[in-house]
């Protein structure tokens, strides 16, 4: 059992004091790659956003939020709630009124939802619960994932026309990395106080695997990046972060690398190295370069974790560094 678990349901809007979360310039991308081996364009104003493998194109002013909550618990929704990209996470054990006979089911209803885009891990076999279909509703799955698409049906024929398959996403973050297999892997030794001229962070979230998950369960949850002075700016304070690591507390410790990792993807002039922001376990927490272990602090904390990378829940200890609340 973890120690003491403190959780909120955060929903991120697009505007985010201080994040200047950057949108890599063409010629920075790594373009996905969908079955017919075609990355998609995007419409103008619109963004990228990934989860496992698969990548899909959105409106740049829609928010961030657990799609479990916003779909399942359709009934305790605000009114005409924002539109969000939602991904598993935090959910309340509210039970919701479940359809009446002919009719679509309530949380198919963009009257109840709002207008959402949630990924899903793919349900397969029989041990899965299907998704309602229908209503406002078109479900779509690509590999291990499913994406659910719940918006008036012009705005649902654009976004399903974004959706692919993809290596590496806009963002410059793989679908998948060894460490999520091996958390306890450390990254190529470059240490983070000799990057100079940093140009670009990629910051890609990780899922990490436990004993007995599938394959699937472990890859790339959600990614954002940073360029020119925002990105110096986050590795200059990690280089002033001291060489110790932690916080940890391992008095009562079941996961000691926790359920997700952070791989930073840093270019610079001595080209593209990694850091490994470790947040969610009761030990082994700090930014490794693979040469030193720093302690987390909460600014470049704060940045790693803002938008699509925004954390609903963690140990006590780490709220002074994890809760986005001043």
């Amino acid at each position: 059992m973890r120690w003491l678990r403190c959780a909120l349901l955060v929903v991120c809007l697009t505007t985010l004091g201080g994040c200047d979360v950057a949108r890599p310039s063409p010629h920075d991308m790594s373009p996905g790659v969908d079955p017919a081996g075609v990355s998609p364009t995007l419409p103008d104003g619109w963004r990228w956003e990934s989860y496992r493998d698969v990548e899909v194109g959105v409106p740049a002013d829609w928010g961030w939020g657990s799609g479990e909550q916003r779909l399942g618990q359709w009934c305790i929704n605000e009114r005409h709630p924002k539109p969000i990209v939602g991904r598993p996470g935090f959910s309340t054990l509210v039970g919701c009124p479940s359809a009446k006979p002919a009719a679509p089911d309530p949380e198919t209803l963009i009257a109840n939802t709002g207008w959402i885009v949630a990924f899903e891990d793919a349900r397969t076999g029989t041990g899965g619960t299907p998704l309602p279909h229908g209503g406002d509703r078109q479900v779509v799955t690509l590999g291990h994932v499913t994406v659910v698409v719940q918006a008036p049906e012009s705005m649902r024929t654009t976004i399903i026309a974004t959706i692919h398959l993809m290596k590496i996403d806009h963002h410059g973050c793989p679908a998948s990395d060894a460490v999520t297999a091996h958390p306890g892997r450390r990254p190529r030794a470059s240490s983070v106080t000799t990057l100079s001229d940093v140009s670009a962070v990629s910051v890609c979230k990780y899922a990490i695997a436990r004993k007995g998950d599938q394959a699937p369960k472990a890859g790339l949850l959600s990614s954002s990046s940073y360029r020119g002075s925002s990105a110096a700016k986050i590795v200059r304070e990690i280089a002033d972060s001291p060489v110790r690591g932690g916080p940890n507390n391992r008095k009562v410790c079941t996961y000691t690398y926790g359920d997700e990792i952070i791989v930073l993807r840093v270019t610079s002039s001595t080209g593209v190295s990694e850091i490994y922001a470790r947040y969610s376990g009761c030990d082994h927490n700090g930014f490794d370069d693979g040469i030193a272990v720093r302690r987390l602090t909460r600014a470049p904390m704060q940045a790693l974790i803002a938008g699509a990378n925004a954390v609903s829940s963690w140990d006590g200890f780490l709220g002074p560094i994890l809760d986005p609340r001043p």
